[in-house]
């Protein structure tokens, strides 16, 4: 509000009252008492000083206290809006840089972190199917493996199949001709599809058997190398020497003197080779293949 300062001049004035007397009665250096005047507010301790300031002299002139301080405050107001300092400029180029930086990472963040979790549940969705599929596979394999090796166990300990051994040679020669007729008339059918398959497997192998069985007993050499991640379960003369995924590009190599039994659920993604030499292709990926490897050669 401006003319407070000069109001106050000529309230003293008409009364006749000097600076010194007001300073005199009130405390107040005149100094002070001027600045008021001036409207010099930057000399002016500030706070409730320049307040009492104001009371005491509108006291001292008999004014009214409270409007004189109401007309301060606005006078204060006033001065301070006219001297603040402009706020700095900003140049029109760095507010449209930061705005991009700021535009530009969130725009950033929304697609990679979208594509980071489609990427980790691809990866666990395929892991997953992998070993749900060779368990499954194994969990098939298993019985059959182990009715083979029951049936053995109890051919080997029953003393009383020696003794029926004559009437089972009887019996097999007289059922000789029904057999070779069956034999006969699977044979006139072509095999298709996994059938196939499974018959050309059986006959490489058999090959393989013939053209590498050993003139004498001698150790047995199995090397396995994955081409794809494939699950293996090996033992080797009745202990356990592996159980788990083989990953690919991964080779193992396993001995044993009398038997090793073999099983994979990825048929089509290992390659297995018997005393140094390569096998045929044992199936097709994600196929379930047991083998049975003696010294006499690999056979199903």
């Amino acid at each position: 509000m401006r003319g407070f300062g000069d109001r106050l001049r000529r309230e003293r004035e008409a009364r006749g009252v000097t600076l010194g007397e007001i300073s005199e009665s009130t405390k107040i250096s005149g100094a002070f008492l001027r600045a008021l005047e001036q409207e010099d507010y930057e000399r002016l301790p500030g706070g409730v000083f320049n307040r009492g300031f104001v009371r005491a002299y509108s006291k001292f002139l008999g004014l009214d206290e409270d409007a004189t301080i109401a007309d301060f405050d606005a006078a204060c107001e006033q001065y301070r809006a006219e001297h603040a300092p402009p706020p700095p400029a900003v140049p029109v180029e760095e507010k449209k840089a930061a705005l991009w930086d700021v535009g530009d990472y969130r725009f950033s963040l929304a697609i990679l972190i979208p594509l980071i979790l489609l990427i980790t549940m691809v990866f666990w969705w395929r892991h997953h199917s992998k070993a749900a599929e060779a368990a499954e596979g194994v969990a098939a394999a298993a019985p059959s493996r182990s009715h083979k090796e029951k049936d053995r166990s109890a051919a080997s300990s029953n003393p009383a199949a020696d003794a029926n051994g004559s009437n089972a040679k009887q019996s097999m020669g007289n059922a000789k001709p029904v057999v070779e007729k069956s034999v006969k008339q699977v044979a006139a059918e072509p095999p298709t599809g996994n059938l196939q398959k499974e018959a050309e497997s059986a006959t490489a192998l058999k090959s393989v058997q013939t053209v590498g069985a050993p003139s004498a007993i001698r150790p047995i050499r199995l090397e396995v190398h994955a081409n794809e991640d494939s699950w293996l379960s090996v033992i080797a003369d009745g202990k356990t020497m592996m159980e788990g995924v083989l990953p690919a590009t991964g080779t193992r190599k396993f001995r044993a003197q009398k038997n090793i039994y073999f099983t994979t659920g990825n048929a089509g993604g290992v390659e297995v080779s018997y005393n140094g030499r390569a096998l045929p292709p044992l199936g097709s990926s994600n196929e379930v293949r047991s083998l049975t490897f003696t010294p006499a050669g690999p056979h199903q």
